[in-house]
């Protein structure tokens, strides 16, 4: 589901509150212009919580929020933060984060961890495309049209129409029954869906979420090569709107959590 309570076009005023903190993008809360880029990031932010169940990034408030941010990218480039209008919140003088201890009495540090060890992910393709959502410069950051082109996403649209022509892996990307458990040219890397060991986690087929069951991976199969030659296509996020994916992981990801 996608909340569009906070969401705005691109041509017309923006506001200074939008997108929930966890999944707010870098340009929001530094105080840069923004457009349809930072619902990539939320994107970007909303795969990891699924995979992993907990928020990728989690901070208490802006302050510290930017410092999650941070703890696992590394400073922005010295280019964003000149041009920023808050960088006084979280910039000394000379540009250096201000290092600020949490509630619990916490500090953040600057790239003193990475995206590989913070989702104890092995799945190299995920953490990918992972990495082309989050980039700090949103003119870097992937579109829809290129995020659809990457190896990740491409295997999770071809596992439907595996699926429907019988093939030895259902949508999900989990061994169908009988087939022997066949394994992927990566060597048997298993797409997120695959790896998340919890039940009834919602999976990602190219616009599709369902459990995962044999029936909805037949289904989701179906109506997948049924749109567009087997693709279904994604709405356009500049037809969506820009901070449409602020809230979107309020039900799923609960969902996700639960044991």
């Amino acid at each position: 589901m996608i909340d569009f309570g906070s969401s705005c076009f691109e041509a017309q005023p923006v506001y200074t509150y939008i997108q929930s903190r966890f999944y707010r993008s870098p340009e929001v809360i530094l105080g840069l212009p923004y457009f349809c880029a930072i619902d990539m990031w939320s994107f970007g932010c909303i795969l990891a919580e699924l995979y992993c169940g907990q928020p990728l990034f989690a901070g208490e408030n802006e302050v510290e929020q930017l410092a999650c941010i941070m703890e696992v990218l590394g400073v922005p480039p010295a280019s964003l933060v000149s041009e920023c209008s808050r960088r006084k919140q979280f910039f000394d003088a000379e540009g250096h984060p201000r290092i600020v201890a949490n509630s619990k009495g916490k500090k953040r540090r600057p790239a003193s961890k990475d995206l590989l060890s913070t989702l104890r992910c092995t799945d190299m393709s995920f953490v990918s495309f992972l990495e082309g959502c989050l980039q700090w410069d949103a003119a870097e950051r992937f579109t829809p049209d290129s995020a659809l082109r990457h190896e990740w996403l491409a295997e999770l649209v071809s596992q439907p129409a595996a699926a429907a022509a019988g093939g030895g892996r259902s949508a999900s990307g989990m061994d169908r029954p009988g087939t022997g458990g066949n394994r992927s040219a990566r060597g048997g890397a298993r797409s997120v869906a695959a790896a998340v060991s919890r039940p009834a986690v919602p999976t990602f087929a190219v616009g599709y979420a369902g459990e995962r069951d044999a029936e909805s991976a037949r289904a989701s199969a179906r109506e997948t090569a049924a749109l567009s030659g087997g693709l279904a296509p994604l709405p356009s996020i500049g037809d969506v709107g820009v901070g449409s994916l602020g809230a979107v992981a309020g039900g799923p990801v609960r969902r996700a959590g639960r044991r």
